[in-house]
């Protein structure tokens, strides 16, 4: 065997490192082997002598040339270099396609990101994120002030009951003329009007000196509207119960108060979760019910919308009811279920959970023509988590994570 060989090459003294030593190659192109025993001090061999070392060193030849020509000469040889080769070049192959088609996608995606962030941009004014409850308490208390601590002029006691008619009935046309006749002393009360008006447009600059001014406007869901509404009925109501009672007015406020209560009732019901955690549906018989709601909501024309620039549009009494109504919004610690209308409009804008006065938890936004425009997860005010946002067309836009009010860039996008 090989090793015996070996054996009986180191019995006859053979310089291994010498006896490797490459000569000519061959026709075939392999390497040819020579013994360098004559070039030492050693004997030269015979031809026995030869025959055994070419032997013994035939397969440490055959290794050597592995070595040399990068694997096995001949057929086999050149087999596996061609194999080698399709290996590579179908790796190559093969990352080259991942490469082509991480490019396209990634393009396309960023492509439809670019269109999904635009369109959230466009409905970001429907969004509560600025609809903070706390920024607006300490102005509604300062204007709560501004009324309770102004001095009302003296009106002649008929004149005082026309004009607290007429306030009771939205000031209708005729009003100022059946109030403030074109004589001489009704016209004095004019003028004292207009300095009692000049004098609580300067106590009410001086009071919200102080306060944050806000240059947007504050938006109340319809259950929150409505209890506004309601709590400034009643009050109304115990005003006119002061004798002399006015009993008109008293029947009339009661009735307002009743009616509010019921769509308060029935409102609530239809917005609430489902049982095992699901959201109301944006379709089917419960949708219906909400319309018909939303529209009975918009007929009773409650305080949707609050702007410190109309701040004339309240009272002594609106104001404080104002307040108290902040006050509670900000003390629920539990989030709660509520529809949000367009302004001055029965159309839904939102349906779904609210937290202070911001979109919470699961809810969806419309458009003004009803169809969906989002439908997910929200966070305070802004679209957070999954969702699934839709053109006014009804095509899809973009689904998935979204946060801060804009979807959430995959990795796969440049």
């Amino acid at each position: 065997g090989r090793y015996g060989a070996a054996e009986r090459g180191d019995e006859m003294g053979l310089n291994w490192t010498s006896i490797l030593a490459p000569g000519s190659r061959t026709a075939d192109g392999r390497t040819s082997w020579v013994s360098e025993r004559g070039r030492g001090a050693e004997p030269v061999a015979t031809d026995d002598e030869f025959e055994v070392e070419s032997a013994m060193l035939a397969p440490l030849a055959e290794m050597q040339d592995r070595k040399l020509t990068g694997g096995w000469s001949g057929a086999g040889g050149r087999w596996r270099a061609a194999a080698r080769r399709k290996r590579n070049a179908a790796f190559a192959l093969g990352v080259g396609l991942v490469v082509v088609v991480f490019l396209i996608v990634g393009g396309t995606t960023q492509s439809r990101l670019s269109q999904a962030v635009q369109l959230c941009e466009s409905l970001q004014p429907d969004m509560t994120g600025e609809n903070d409850v706390a920024d607006w308490i300490p102005w509604a208390e300062a204007l709560s002030n501004v009324f309770l601590h102004h001095q009302l002029p003296e009106m002649p006691q008929n004149q005082q009951d026309d004009a607290m008619d007429c306030a009771l009935k939205g000031w209708k046309a005729g009003c100022t003329k059946k109030v403030f006749s074109s004589t001489a002393a009704d016209q004095h009360q004019v003028e004292i009007i207009e300095r009692d008006r000049r004098a609580l447009e300067e106590a009410y600059r001086k009071s919200v000196d102080k306060v944050r001014p806000m240059e947007q406007e504050l938006r109340l869901p319809a259950g929150v509207a409505l209890s506004y509404k309601e709590q400034v009925a009643d009050a109304q109501r115990g005003v006119c119960e002061i004798p002399p009672k006015d009993r008109t007015c008293i029947a009339a406020r009661s009735e307002e108060v009743k009616a509010i209560r019921v769509i308060r009732t029935e409102l609530k019901a239809a917005v609430r979760p489902k049982a095992g955690g699901e959201g109301l549906s944006p379709s089917g018989s419960d949708m219906t019910t909400v319309k018909r709601l939303a529209t009975l909501v918009h007929e009773q024309n409650p305080l949707d919308t609050v702007a410190q620039s109309r701040w004339k549009d309240f009272n002594a009494v609106s104001a404080v009811v104002l307040r108290q109504t902040l006050d509670h919004v900000q003390q629920r610690t539990l989030p709660y279920s509520d529809v949000l209308l367009y302004p001055n409009s029965p159309k839904i804008l939102y349906m779904g959970g609210f937290s202070d006065l911001k979109f919470e938890g699961e809810g969806t936004l419309y458009y003004v023509d009803g169809k969906i425009g989002y439908q997910g997860g929200w966070k305070g005010g802004r679209m957070h988590g999954q969702g699934t946002l839709l053109h006014e067309d009804g095509s899809l836009a973009w689904e998935g994570v979204f946060q801060d009010g804009q979807p959430a860039k995959p990795w796969y996008s440049f």
